[in-house]
């Protein structure tokens, strides 16, 4: 079949394959995939950029020019009109069900095929799938964030991304995982990447626009989340970057984010910084927090 010239010239990043599939047939939006199965002889759909994106990132150790290759096919394809925004109906071996090009792209953290794709075609830059997940959770996703050398970089398709949406509201975004648990992107952050990044995504998530009084699913707010889990260094860079914020707000069980302290140490530290915080503000007359009803002229114990 002419499509097989189509497939093995995305799989081997052989352009010249391509290039004669499209002169003798110019049906870039037509790649379907047989299946070997007996028990199932339907013909499953896959977009061919969504191919090129999982054979460019199957292996890392890659060379530049086989990478600058899968660049120029994709370049291509899109030039002749690929929809990079169509749903694959196929996946083994290809892992590549239920994604678009651009989802997957994201996922691999790919952010020269991401730039690639924008330049052709950002309609679907605002995409969700069916949970919810738009292409910011799709990179956090697949974030190696247990890579010591990512440990304090924002991921370069993470800022292309967000520059390339017309509006992007950071506080009502959620992300769902594998196993459906849902988290807002922040939260997800926060939970699962390593402790030593995490001031570096603080500070790119308030610069974002990030609500710490944000309730999460158990009722705390970043602040109780942060001090529960002992990060007192990540409130004093809110304290810092936010000294407008409203450092009063209590969890649903009617605690202070200081409450979550576990070390009698910090809890006290925060209590000083709190009243500090309340005499400076009453003295330019714009205070908003009320620290004296949390009666933190005591020492808790």
């Amino acid at each position: 079949m002419n499509e097989n010239k189509l497939y093995q010239g995305i799989c081997t990043a052989k352009v010249e394959l391509v290039l004669d599939y499209i002169e003798n047939n110019g049906d870039v939006n037509n790649l379907y995939i047989e299946l070997l199965k007996e028990e199932d002889l339907k013909r499953k759909f896959i977009n061919p950029l969504s191919l090129l994106a999982y054979y460019k990132n199957k292996e890392k150790s890659q060379n530049e020019d086989k990478q600058n290759r899968y660049l120029n096919i994709a370049d291509i394809l899109l030039s002749h009109g690929c929809d990079p925004y169509v749903v694959n109906k196929y996946s083994l071996p290809h892992n590549v069900y239920g994604y678009d090009a651009l989802q997957l792209s994201c996922l691999k953290n790919d952010n020269k095929l991401v730039k690639t794709i924008l330049k052709h075609n950002s309609t679907g830059i605002n995409n969700k799938d069916n949970y919810g997940n738009d292409l910011i959770a799709y990179i956090l996703m697949g974030f190696p964030y247990a890579n010591k050398q990512n440990y304090n970089k924002i991921p370069a398709v993470l800022n292309r991304i967000y520059d390339a949406m017309y509006y992007y509201d950071l506080n009502s975004a959620v992300l769902t995982d594998n196993v459906s648990h849902k988290y807002s992107i922040p939260e997800y952050v926060f939970k699962k990447f390593n402790k030593n990044s995490l001031e570096t995504w603080l500070k790119f998530f308030l610069n974002k626009g990030m609500d710490v009084n944000k309730k999460l699913s158990n009722g705390d707010t970043y602040l109780h989340f942060f001090a529960k889990n002992n990060y007192p260094h990540l409130i004093k860079l809110i304290i810092k970057i936010k000294p407008e914020n409203d450092f009063h707000i209590l969890n649903n069980d009617g605690k202070h984010f200081i409450d979550m302290f576990n070390n009698i140490k910090n809890k006290n530290l925060f209590q000083e910084i709190m009243i500090e915080k309340e005499k400076k503000e009453i003295l330019e007359g714009v205070s908003i927090n009320n620290y004296s009803s949390l009666n933190m002229n005591k020492k808790r114990i």
